[in-house]
């Protein structure tokens, strides 16, 4: 019979500092986000999440369940966060779960939206009364391009009216550009 050793090198035994150090990185965490729903009113031709109208019937959790990740990304640090999906307005709990992100303490809530639908008069006054800030994507200053990617006529045109209500009301708001190849002229 032959019996191999395995020799494994040492390591020398963590200090105190050290130890305080790997616990204060692990509570970090100082972001969230939660994607509140797979339904989308967009096709778009680039969306990594594969929402779509027709989407969103699978969702699992709802608002315990969101409730419960808030309080424990908050106890573990973090103060900022973010609502997303598909679209996150097209989520009935949306208004609550911003309420219940403030009553747990979170500074910083954004809603991530692609701004064409349920932009309302009354979401618009319920983010002025919460604090609340908007964040959304344009795909190109064309509109005819910006339409192409959504797959949806009117898009671009929906999303800049409800940007500009949103700048008017002086509700904090966040753009990003997706820098991508245009869709082929067949989608």
């Amino acid at each position: 019979m032959h019996i191999q050793t395995l020799l494994l090198p040492t390591t020398p035994t963590p200090t105190t500092q050290q130890i305080a150090e790997d616990q204060r990185l692990l509570h970090a965490l100082d972001f969230l986000q939660l994607e509140l729903t797979g339904a989308c009113n967009l096709k778009c031709v680039h969306c990594y999440t594969e929402s779509t109208p027709l989407t969103g019937a699978t969702d699992r959790l709802g608002g315990p369940d969101y409730q419960r990740l808030m309080r424990e990304a908050y106890d573990l640090g973090a103060r900022r966060i973010q609502f997303l999906g598909g679209e996150p307005t097209l989520n009935k709990e949306l208004k609550h779960l911003v309420e219940y992100a403030k009553t747990v303490g979170y500074q910083d809530i954004e809603i991530y939206s692609n701004l064409t639908t349920h932009v309302t008069p009354e979401l618009l006054d319920y983010a002025v009364r919460m604090g609340v800030r908007f964040g959304t994507t344009f795909h190109s200053c064309d509109p005819v391009r910006e339409d192409a990617f959504t797959a949806v006529k009117g898009s671009f045109q929906r999303k800049l009216r409800n940007v500009q209500q949103i700048t008017a009301r002086r509700i904090p708001i966040r753009g990003s550009v997706i820098d991508a190849k245009q869709p082929r002229e067949d989608l």
